[in-house]
């Protein structure tokens, strides 16, 4: 009898170890949450629903192309400022010679007045520009780094969507001004790392922070499941790609593809992943992006 009961005690406690094993998962356990986007799994399925290209036919063999000459395998110089001296100096050259076989000493004053006239245009325009190149590449660059202390993350890009019907598929990234992709990118994998950080932890508030409503309520309900189970996700890679950015109602939804590599168990071995998350931000009004939506693309 005793050991019967010792047998029963020990099954269940592996059963139990084996179940917390089985519990610790990342953000969302892997499956598919809160929104949706349609778009999303069209844009997927687009390649493989992709009819086969027919076989094409062997080409005749080519004759080889003739040797370049040195000459022509040069690259190509840009503007500078030899060439200007270059012409200046020719024509001072061909100013004297017209002095020299006779043509006036007044033609040949105007003839240099000309010139140089011309080799000072030449200098303002590049020195124009240069200077103009030169503002153009401290315009483009971020002032400072992004920041991810408040909730506000994304407050600073506002993307504006030539057609809010549009589908993120066919959203082309030229249409999205005043968007700066590289630094949402940037923050959307600190939002994603944090993330898996309040979940690990259980830390509600952090979770409300960062998503919606209706995402909140589920991932309430999967702490509660998950109870006292010690869970700790490591993010080794992540990369991160912008499929789109459409307009949803009143909001704006940007769909984030997240990749790389995982470990989901203190002991476990590293996982590949691939799931799209959702984000939303209002189009009027104050508000960061927030999570609202977890896809699984297979």
């Amino acid at each position: 009898m005793k050991k019967s009961l010792l047998g029963v005690v020990l099954s269940s406690l592996v059963l139990l170890g084996s179940s917390m094993d089985v519990d610790a998962k990342r953000l969302g356990g892997s499956r598919s949450m809160g929104k949706q986007n349609s778009s999303v799994t069209q844009k997927q399925a687009a390649p493989a629903a992709a009819p086969a290209a027919p076989a094409a036919q062997p080409a005749p063999a080519a004759k080889p192309a003739p040797a370049a000459s040195p000459a022509a395998t040069q690259p190509k110089k840009g503007f500078g400022m030899g060439g200007i001296l270059g012409g200046l100096a020719a024509g001072l050259g061909i100013g004297w010679l017209l002095s020299h076989f006779g043509l006036g000493e007044a033609a040949a004053s105007f003839f240099m007045g000309l010139l140089i006239v011309m080799a000072v245009a030449m200098v303002a325009m590049f020195l124009f520009r240069k200077f103009a190149g030169s503002q153009a590449k401290y315009k483009t660059s971020p002032a400072g780094g992004p920041q991810w202390d408040t909730p506000q993350t994304y407050e600073r890009q506002e993307p504006v969507v030539t057609s809010s019907s549009a589908p993120v598929a066919d959203t082309p990234r030229s249409n999205i001004q005043n968007f700066d992709q590289e630094s949402f990118l940037l923050n959307a994998k600190k939002h994603f790392v944090h993330l898996q950080e309040a979940w690990d932890k259980g830390d509600l508030l952090k979770l409300q922070e960062f998503a919606t409503v209706e995402m909140f309520e589920e991932l309430r309900q999967d702490l509660a499941a998950r109870a006292n189970v010690n869970n700790r996700t490591e993010v080794l890679t992540l990369d991160a790609e912008l499929l789109g950015i459409e307009t949803a109602e009143d909001v704006y939804l940007a769909s984030v593809k997240f990749s790389g590599m995982i470990r989901e168990q203190a002991d476990g071995a590293a996982e590949s992943f691939v799931e799209v998350w959702n984000l939303t931000k209002p189009v009027n009004g104050q508000g960061g992006w927030v999570l609202a939506g977890i896809q699984q693309l297979v």
